[in-house]
């Protein structure tokens, strides 16, 4: 994976392809990654060089401000080769785009070098499922 050759990205289409292509990298880095418990320099910079980090970014700053669906396509992918890349580059890009709704000063501040910021976070929704008559009632954030 230590080529850096320039990949297009600049569609989620181009994106999607070079993921693809780059499943056999990633399925031959899985298990270090898994017995490092950390992504390599390698498999982040082959994901970034992919484009797999700014499907969520907003596109005034360089992103492809993508739909959920495609969102989801790119870890789909991305797990064929390294469940855990997958969980990274997911919960960066949920990220990313919940940094869309912040301030134009915050979003700056983000995208300063870019559109490839990988942003950790926790997304944990709140609520509670209660059986009724005819199914569940769900309440919460």
């Amino acid at each position: 994976m230590t080529t850096t050759e320039a990949l297009p990205i600049a569609t989620a289409t181009d994106v999607l392809t070079n993921l693809r292509a780059l499943v056999p990298d990633l399925k031959a880095g899985a298990a270090e990654n898994e017995k490092a418990r950390r992504l390599s320099e390698d498999t982040v910079a082959a994901l970034r060089r992919s484009g797999a980090f700014r499907v969520a970014a907003p596109a005034k700053f360089g992103g492809l401000e993508t739909d959920l669906c495609t969102m989801l396509d790119v870890s789909a992918i991305i797990a064929e080769g390294d469940a855990g890349a997958s969980w990274v580059t997911t919960l960066s890009n949920v990220n990313n785009w919940a940094a869309g709704l912040y301030s134009n000063e915050a979003q700056a501040e983000i995208y300063a070098n870019g559109p490839d910021a990988i942003i950790a976070g926790v997304v944990t929704p709140g609520g509670t499922a209660r059986k009724v008559e005819g199914g569940y009632r769900l309440t919460g954030t």
